[in-house]
């Protein structure tokens, strides 16, 4: 704007971003369409109609896109925001498609999810005691979707602990070989007193080693004796303050 001499105004800064993201050679140009396909996305998996594809591939997707950058993750989650409000009468499936894909990301997705949650901690809490849909059973699934997230919000360590149950599945199906980090069991076994740990894990052959001998202390000193008779009492001469 300096440059060009043109007026700093909301217009013309607004067109001069558009002209910036328009041109071929900008470098975060695949940015612009790969949000507008993950918005699409979204959209299409929490309408209230039937999907047209693979739901659950294009789900698992979505959820390695959010994992790849925190801006996909932000326009997802704003998106889901969005259809959790629509989610009243006739439309309360998109609440519900909502909350389900929110529980995927939280648990399969990437860490942020968890903060975009706890952003949204009074919707979600809100949604326990949902009524609005037509048919009682239809709102019992809403609320026990968002009760299932809620529980997870409020216990992070359980969640997280799914978490890497989930992550675990995952690099299972991904490479079937067993881990070559060997758990270990000994402590579980055997073991009923503390005495006994150090038989349960010592090495082939190794021993406990000898005490050391004991040792007088240096600083010790006499202790004093107690039983001693206390001393006569003096006469009146023997004060040094008496009065002759």
């Amino acid at each position: 704007h300096r440059s060009n001499k043109v007026d700093f105004y909301v217009n013309n800064v607004r067109n001069s971003v558009r002209q910036v993201a328009s041109d071929a050679d900008f470098p975060g140009r695949h940015l612009i369409s790969w949000n507008e396909g993950v918005r699409r996305r979204v959209t299409e998996l929490t309408s209230a109609q039937a999907f047209n594809g693979d739901p659950v591939k294009a789900l698992s997707l979505l959820t390695e896109d959010c994992r790849e950058s925190s801006v996909i993750l932000i326009d997802a989650v704003m998106v889901l925001w969005t259809r959790i409000l629509e989610g009243k009468g006739m439309q309360w499936k998109k609440a519900l498609l909502a909350l389900q894909m929110f529980r995927n990301l939280i648990l399969n997705g990437p860490i942020n999810a968890i903060s975009e949650a706890i952003d949204g901690f009074a919707s979600i809490r809100t949604l326990r005691s949902y009524t609005e849909a037509l048919r009682g059973q239809n709102s019992a699934l809403i609320r026990e979707a968002a009760s299932e997230i809620y529980s997870l919000i409020v216990d992070l360590p359980v969640l997280f602990a799914r978490r890497r149950q989930f992550l675990n599945t995952r690099r299972l199906e991904r490479d079937p070989k067993p881990s070559p980090l060997r758990k270990e069991t000994r402590m579980v076994r055997g073991i009923n007193q503390f005495r006994n740990v150090h038989i349960a894990l010592r090495p082939a052959g190794a021993s406990v080693a000898p005490a050391p001998p004991a040792v007088d202390d240096l600083l010790a000193r006499e202790a004093p004796n107690t039983t001693a008779s206390a001393p006569p009492p003096r006469g009146f001469s023997e004060d040094l303050l008496a009065m002759g």
